[in-house]
């Protein structure tokens, strides 16, 4: 086997420029990749007939035009010629109403409007106007029990001022107590039914 002269040795590409010339773009790659793409490369890039891929980007404006015939960026096409890999319906499902299409807006709400009318007809959902009377209705008959009670034991025992003050005081107390907390409760589900999207 010859020995290679010092020369030779030096003229020889060490490993680092062999990468380097590896990882380098050829012309055309370049090109695809800086100044866009004519239908003809994309049907060889995403493996689709002309027909198909001038269907999909008919609504994607050209980035730019070469020989006189249009090109487009791939991350501009790309959206619109790949099917997404998670679940398209999962993903609608999350979105905010905001975000929707008008199209798919409108449908949204008609599908709530058709879920509100369905759970309203089951028993499941209430008004909220509905929900405050029963809950008034409750507590006029709890403080009316409460007082009630109040005058009968103050029939069938002898109570010291101070004494009934402090039965007064108690009962008041526990009624205001309970109003405190039924309206905090709404406030707290009513922000946690918000947050997670579920019906109020």
């Amino acid at each position: 086997m010859a020995k290679l002269t010092p020369q030779q040795r030096t003229a020889l590409p060490n490993a680092k420029t062999l990468i380097q010339r590896k990882n380098q773009l050829d012309a055309d790659s370049q090109t695809m990749i800086y100044d866009g793409c004519n239908l003809t490369q994309l049907t060889k890039i995403f493996n689709m007939d002309r027909r198909t891929i001038e269907e999909k980007i008919r609504n994607v404006a050209p980035f730019d035009t070469r020989s006189g015939y249009p090109v487009w960026r791939i991350v501009d096409v790309a959206p619109h010629l790949v099917k997404p890999a998670y679940d398209v319906e999962n993903y609608i499902k999350r979105m905010n109403p905001d975000d929707l299409p008008p199209a798919l807006t409108r449908e949204y709400w008609n599908a709530k409007k058709v879920r509100q009318d369905f759970l309203k007809s089951s028993g499941e959902l209430w008004p909220t106007a509905q929900v405050i009377q029963c809950y008034g209705k409750l507590f006029q008959t709890l403080r009316m029990s409460w007082l009630l009670t109040r005058d009968a034991i103050e029939r069938d025992m002898v109570l010291s001022a101070a004494q009934r003050e402090a039965m007064v005081r108690h009962m008041d107390g526990g009624l205001s107590a309970a109003a405190a907390a039924v309206e905090e409760e709404f406030k707290v589900s009513v922000a946690e039914a918000y947050e997670s999207g579920q019906e109020i």
